[in-house]
């Protein structure tokens, strides 16, 4: 697996048990083929700044990330941003879910 050119901080197994998705200090996301270790696209920039923390959805559609730059972000798991949220008064370092898979 080579693709990130800066340290992976985060990593979620989506629950086809064939990717993952993991996240980096430069700021981007990058989707793998567990099965043959290959870059699955192109990478997942948003809003920039440091990501630092992944959760998937309990359905496993969604994946919520935390970045340095006081955001969290909604992605699908093929790579389309669904919404930025800001407003955290420093870096975000964890996101959950509910179980319900209503919040983050």
């Amino acid at each position: 697996f080579e693709g990130h050119e800066n340290i992976i901080w985060s990593l979620v197994f989506l629950h086809d048990n064939v990717h993952i998705v993991s996240a980096s200090r430069n700021g981007m996301m990058r989707k793998w083929n567990c099965d043959t270790g290959h870059l699955v696209g192109e990478p997942w920039k948003g809003t920039g700044g440091d990501i630092t923390a992944l959760a998937l959805s309990p359905n496993g559609k969604i994946i919520a990330c935390g970045r340095v730059n006081r955001g969290v972000e909604r992605w699908t798991t093929n790579g389309k941003m669904i919404s930025n949220w800001r407003g955290h008064r420093k870096a975000v370092r964890s996101v959950s879910w509910s179980p319900n898979g209503k919040y983050v």
